[in-house]
C-alpha cells in the first residue's frame, strides 16, 4: 500500500483492520487444528455449525459446507478475479465462530487454551460491531482501537503470542489442489501398467497424502469421489498379494475378480472431471 493510500484512511481504521485480520485468521485456524485433531481432517463433514445450530438465510438453515459451496459458486461467477480455494471455514460469517466455540461436542478441545467459554466466546462477539464497522467503512474510533487491542491481548495471551502469529500466517487454503490431483491421476496410470504386467506396485505415496486431505471428499470437491477411493482400495489389496514363483496366474484370477480394469476406468473418467473443474483453462 502506498504512502499516499495510506494517509487517506483514518489511522484508527487501519490499525484495527491489520488487527482484526490477525485475530480472525488466527482463530480460524485454531479451529481447524484443534476440531482436526478431535474429529479428524474432514470435521467440517458434521456440518459445523450446520443443522439446527446453523445461521438461516431467510428460511433456510446453512451448513458450513453449504455456505462454502454458494461463496465458491459466486467466486466462480467473477472471472475477471482469481479465486483461491479456501477451506470452508472461511465462508462462515464472523459470528459463526462463536457458536463453533459454544457446541458441547467441541469445547473439548479448546478447554486447555481457555479456563472457560466465556473468554473466547465473549471476546469475539465484543469485536463483532468493530469488525462489521471497518468491513463497511465506517470511521472508527480511540475507543474501537482500545478494545481491539484489548481482545488481541486477551487471545494472545491464552493461546500464547509466537502460536498466534503461527496460526495467522497459515490460511488453510487448497491453492497446490489441481497438482495434487495431476499428480495422484499420474500414479494410477502408473499402477495400472504394473498390475497389467502383474508387477509389484510398491508405493502410492500420492494416494497415502491425498486421501487424508481435508479437501479430498465429495462434497467439497463437488464430484463422487468414490471411484478414485474404490481403484486405490483394491490398489492396496493388490500389493498384498503373495508373490512367489508360480504365483502370477493366482494375481491374474484375483485382478479379474476385482474387477481392478473396470475400476481403473472409473478412477481415470473422475480425475478428467475434477481436472476440468480445477484447472484454469
Amino acid at each position: 500500500m502506498s504512502e499516499d493510500i495510506k494517509q487517506q484512511i483514518p489511522a484508527s481504521n487501519l490499525e484495527i483492520y491489520g488487527i482484526i485480520y490477525v485475530i480472525e485468521v488466527a482463530v480460524r485456524e485454531l479451529i481447524i487444528e484443534k476440531l482436526s485433531a478431535l474429529h479428524g481432517p474432514r470435521w467440517h463433514m458434521e456440518a459445523i455449525p450446520g443443522g439446527s445450530g446453523g445461521q438461516r438465510d431467510g428460511k433456510e438453515v446453512l451448513s458450513m459446507l453449504e455456505k462454502y459451496k454458494r461463496g465458491e459458486r459466486s467466486a466462480k461467477s467473477t472471472p475477471w478475479s482469481e479465486n483461491v480455494l479456501h477451506h470452508p471455514i472461511y465462508y462462515l460469517d464472523f459470528p459463526e465462530l462463536a457458536i463453533i466455540f459454544e457446541r458441547k461436542n467441541n469445547w473439548s478441545a479448546f478447554q486447555d487454551i481457555f479456563a472457560r467459554k466465556e473468554i473466547v466466546i465473549n471476546t469475539l462477539r465484543e469485536l463483532e460491531p468493530i469488525r462489521n464497522k471497518i468491513a463497511h467503512n465506517r470511521k472508527a474510533s480511540r475507543a474501537d482501537l482500545k478494545i481491539v487491542t484489548g481482545a488481541y491481548e486477551k487471545l494472545s495471551a491464552a493461546i500464547g503470542k509466537r502460536k498466534m502469529a503461527e496460526l495467522a500466517g497459515r490460511c488453510t487454503n487448497a491453492e497446490e489442489l489441481p497438482a495434487q490431483l495431476l499428480a495422484l491421476s499420474r500414479e494410477a496410470d502408473q499402477a495400472h501398467e504394473r498390475c497389467v504386467r502383474c508387477q509389484p506396485v510398491e508405493s502410492l505415496a500420492s494416494w497415502n497424502a491425498t486421501s487424508k486431505q481435508w479437501w479430498f471428499e465429495t462434497e467439497y470437491l463437488g464430484r463422487d469421489v468414490r471411484p478414485i477411493e474404490n481403484y486405490f482400495n483394491t490398489l492396496e489389496g493388490y500389493a498384498q498379494l503373495p508373490r512367489t514363483r508360480g504365483t502370477g496366474h493366482v494375481i491374474e484370477r484375483w485382478l479379474k475378480e476385482e474387477m481392478l480394469e473396470a475400476k481403473y476406468e472409473g478412477a481415470k473418467e473422475t480425475f478428467v472431471a475434477l481436472l476440468e473443474d480445477f484447472t484454469d483453462d
